[in-house]
């Protein structure tokens, strides 16, 4: 997610190349126009279609990035939303939306319930000691409770956009 415009042209460029699909996020340095412009298969998330569709006077127009998307997405203009999903079909590019991910942004007692739920058995034990609020390497534990609040209320948001694109013929 980190790629410069260079580096990711040329990851681009060398796919084309050697017949490789070009697949995964969005780069901070890029936006959605270009990524499916070079030929990018998926999108990871919905990454860069908050950024792509604010609306007029959004607080957060031209400069979206992952500390403040969630709350970004209070902000799409849909038909702006659109038209993107519109060009994600032509791109023929499938969208991987992840949307209960955002759901579970939880902190605290909510997250200790969560790891109780009996489903955490699918998940492996590695992946749940890094889930705990005890976790060194949980970051959920570290964000501020109104961002973990802003990624669950943007799911509604994220669910539109996934059927917008459905709407538009773009694969999900």
């Amino acid at each position: 997610a980190r790629l410069t415009p260079e580096a990711y042209d040329s990851l681009a460029a060398a796919g084309r190349k050697h017949g490789l699909t070009l697949m995964g996020h969005v780069p901070a340095s890029l936006d959605l126009a270009h990524v499916l412009a070079a030929g990018q298969r998926t999108i990871e998330h919905l990454d860069g279609y908050a950024e792509s569709a604010q609306s007029e006077g959004s607080p957060f127009a031209g400069n979206v990035d992952l500390t403040d998307e969630a709350e970004a997405w209070q902000h799409v203009d849909e038909v702006k939303l659109a038209d993107l999903a519109q060009r994600t079909r032509e791109a023929d590019a499938w969208n991987c939306p992840t949307l209960v991910v955002h759901l579970k942004w939880v902190q605290g007692e909510a997250a200790e319930a969560l790891l109780a739920d009996p489903r955490m058995r699918f998940v492996s034990p590695q992946t749940r000691a890094a889930w705990s609020p005890k976790s060194p390497w949980n970051y959920l534990s570290r964000l501020p409770p109104e961002r973990a609040a802003h990624a669950r209320e943007s799911v509604a948001r994220r669910m539109r956009a996934v059927l917008i694109l459905h709407e538009a013929g773009a694969r999900i």
